[in-house]
């Protein structure tokens, strides 16, 4: 679906080109049709053609708001005068995530006595998840379900769901549960209560078996290429380790505490050299504050 409306959106340039072949305008704007256009075309595309009665009518918007984004995109880069690169034609196994705009909590199903939720939407395969820390139970009670995605990740496969909450009036006056933090060379944190988060240690044993394995493949061979894919794959997983140990920490540190401060250290200005970018950020290469500056109701600041 979403290489068809690319090969339409392409067809439709065409088009208007053959017939207008000195015109210097430039393609008109009002021939893009929008995303709601696509909508009322995919909904009488699933009233005439049975193929597409299994598939939620949101899976498919899902689609062309994924279209439309790109497309916009397109055009963005064009008005920056650098190379804009044309939408890429993608083939099913090159999928990253499906995405279901306007979803409704009917869509999930609570555990019985068991672990597992479990995921039920016309057109796509039943999906079953656990509830970490019990975040989605919680957020389905305060909150109004507004999206929800399946991201294929290099460790597994995920549910992001996306809540809209009740306005919360920005606070005022001091945090009543303050906590200071300073990052270090040897750990990772040092908070003002004496808690200290020590550095993540990588885990490299994999890694380095299929370094090895490809050290001993000979080269331009099909096992080469294989074991060159395979440790591309490690090092993907072993960054998405660390990713999502920057955002557990970051989730511990502003659900224990209302304010963090934080020294105001300059680290854009100091980022440019690899051993001051190694010293101004932590082990996972991205700076701490970006991700509790990205957390709201929660107040960040800097001394």
């Amino acid at each position: 679906m979403y290489n068809a409306l690319l090969e339409s959106w392409k067809g439709t340039y065409a088009r208007w080109r053959e017939h207008n072949p000195g015109d210097d305008r430039g393609f008109p704007p009002e021939l893009n049709r929008s995303r709601y256009d696509l909508f009322k075309m995919f909904t009488q595309v699933r009233g005439e053609d049975v193929r597409w009665t299994g598939l939620d009518a949101r899976v498919g918007r899902g689609v062309i708001c994924r279209f439309d984004r790109a497309t916009k995109a397109f055009y963005d880069r064009c008005k920056t005068g650098k190379a804009p690169g044309y939408p890429r034609f993608k083939s099913r196994h090159r999928w990253r995530s499906i995405e279901i705009p306007d979803a409704s909590a009917s869509m999930l199903s609570e555990p019985g006595e068991g672990r597992w939720w479990r995921l039920r939407v016309k057109g796509v395969p039943a999906v079953r998840f656990a509830d970490r820390h019990g975040r989605l139970r919680s957020a389905l009670n305060n909150g109004a379900l507004v999206e929800l995605r399946i991201v294929r990740t290099p460790l597994r496969v995920e549910l992001h769901a996306v809540f809209r909450h009740p306005h919360i009036p920005d606070p005022t006056g001091e945090p009543m549960n303050p906590v200071g933090a300073d990052k270090g060379l040897a750990g990772r944190l040092v908070l003002s209560d004496g808690t200290i988060v020590t550095a993540r240690t990588p885990d490299l044993a994999d890694i380095k078996r299929r370094q090895r394995a490809l050290s001993r493949a000979k080269r331009g061979s099909r096992s080469r290429v294989k074991k060159r894919n395979a440790l591309a794959k490690a090092w993907r997983r072993e960054s998405e380790r660390a990713r999502q140990a920057d955002f557990r920490l970051a989730h511990r540190l502003v659900s224990s505490y209302d304010g963090i401060a934080v020294e105001d250290l300059n680290v854009a200005g100091s980022s440019g050299p690899a051993g001051s970018r190694r010293r101004c950020r932590n082990s996972g290469g991205t700076p701490s504050i970006s991700y509790w500056n990205t957390k709201p109701r929660k107040l960040v600041s800097g001394i």
